[in-house]
């Protein structure tokens, strides 16, 4: 069985064992959490649509309008690691505006099924960053930075591909 494929398998055995037991423990749900601000920020502070930052059952979404930054960095990984391990992420922008995801220093950070970074969007991975792909990479007519010292890691089967999507699947 594929890492994924486990991990699914593993999610839908906690929810219908929490479901069968009905003790009140919290259950992982599949949830699309959307970056809502008008400006840059934190990503681990938001401001998010679910009212919370992103975790493993989340596909994230940074698509709105008015150009902004959203940054993760040591402080993220450090203080907030649980909001590094996202189930998809998507960055783009509409007409006039770019959206730029910025890793800075950040060591280490993983989706677990899908990136796709299209029009007016940005990916920037500093020095002595991660970027673990562990499904599918789509990077179209959006940009992907690299700097020196910063690594993106695929496993099993991934696959990068640089046509222009947006599909989260």
């Amino acid at each position: 069985m594929t890492r994924n494929r486990l991990r699914v398998w593993f999610i839908g055995m906690l929810l219908v064992c929490g479901g069968i037991l009905g003790n009140g423990a919290a259950q992982a749900t599949l949830s699309t959490n959307s970056w809502i601000g008008a400006s840059s920020g934190r990503w681990e502070t938001g401001p998010w649509s679910l009212g919370l930052p992103p975790n493993s059952g989340h596909t994230v979404l940074i698509t709105n309008a008015s150009t902004k930054t959203v940054t993760a960095d040591v402080n993220t990984w450090l203080n907030h690691f649980q909001t590094t391990t996202i189930t998809n992420l998507v960055v783009s922008g509409p007409v006039n505006s770019t959206n730029t995801l910025v890793f800075n220093t950040m060591i280490f950070f993983e989706v677990l099924n899908r990136v796709t970074v299209s029009t007016n969007g940005v990916m920037h991975l500093n020095a002595n960053t991660t970027l673990q792909i562990d499904g599918y990479g789509g990077f179209g007519s959006g940009g992907f930075i690299i700097d020196s010292g910063g690594t993106v890691a695929l496993n099993n089967s991934t696959v990068i591909d640089n046509s222009d999507s947006s599909a989260v699947g």
